[in-house]
């Protein structure tokens, strides 16, 4: 008789762990899943396509069944650490916030866009107060940074609307999937929304090794990455363009700063 084939060959450590762990609970995957808040066919996708555990899906684990999630992500002991490792807040925000376990426009687009947009303008609002203090507020490239702290987010989400148009979605068949795992969404929504996705986090990494696009490969997740490097060069052309005149501006300023101080002082 035929040597069965092991169902976790070829599967990334990661994910044979849960596997095992899985196994260890004794529970159906149709109840492990259920208490995970995930679809049985979203859990089922991680091992029928051989992707690698995500954090958030290791982190709701351990939250779940108290399993430590570094020991399923690479396999750190202890492997038991009990259930309280995360607050309910920070479950609740996971699970809500996940674009994998929920997504939608909101989870995909609308949350990264806020998130990329904020840590843009912090950058700004720490330029402009350098340029304060060596009272270059009336100089050009001030009135530039003030210009990107308003324009940033009309900017990315025109680059969103662009991403549309050169990856359309059949409408009505999206609107038939509304609520299900990402993976039940049709092949080209999941495209334009990952690739929109990533290029939003990819915007604040300015290097290649570290930019978080990497993870789509090894996820098993496709995504326009010819798109997302044409953007982002253009984007970023124009960030670093500022930034560099922004240091050149203060580089040749007089070295007078603004006081701070009182005249009683």
């Amino acid at each position: 008789m035929p040597r069965q084939p092991n169902p976790t060959s070829g599967l990334p450590p990661s994910t044979k762990r849960l596997h095992q762990f899985m196994n260890e609970t004794g529970k159906s995957r149709s109840k492990f899943a259920s208490e995970l808040g995930l679809s049985l066919s979203g859990l089922n996708t991680i091992f029928f396509r051989g992707s690698k555990v995500s954090e958030t899906l290791a982190r709701a684990t351990e939250q779940a069944f108290g399993v430590n999630h570094r020991w399923i992500l690479h396999g750190e002991e202890p492997k038991i650490v009990g259930s309280n490792a995360l607050n309910p807040s920070d479950i609740w925000r996971l699970n809500m916030s996940s674009p994998f376990q929920y997504p939608s426009y909101l989870t995909m687009w609308e949350l990264p866009k806020t998130l990329v947009t904020t840590a843009f303008q912090r950058k700004l609002m720490e330029m402009e107060m350098r340029l304060v203090f060596k009272r270059l507020t009336d100089h050009q490239v001030a009135e530039e940074v003030r210009s990107w702290y308003g324009q940033i987010s009309n900017t990315l989400l025109m680059d969103l609307q662009d991403l549309i148009t050169e990856l359309p979605v059949n409408e009505d068949e999206a609107q038939r999937f509304s609520g299900k795992a990402l993976i039940e969404f049709p092949k080209d929504q999941r495209k334009q929304w990952l690739t929109g996705y990533y290029y939003l986090m990819d915007l604040v990494i300015a290097g290649q090794e570290d930019r978080i696009s990497n993870e789509a490969e090894k996820l098993s997740l496709e995504i326009d990455l010819q798109w997302i490097d044409q953007h982002r060069e253009k984007f970023h052309g124009s960030w670093f363009g500022l930034c560099s005149r922004v240091e050149q501006a203060i580089a040749g300023a007089p070295d007078e700063r603004l006081s701070l101080k009182t005249d009683k002082e």
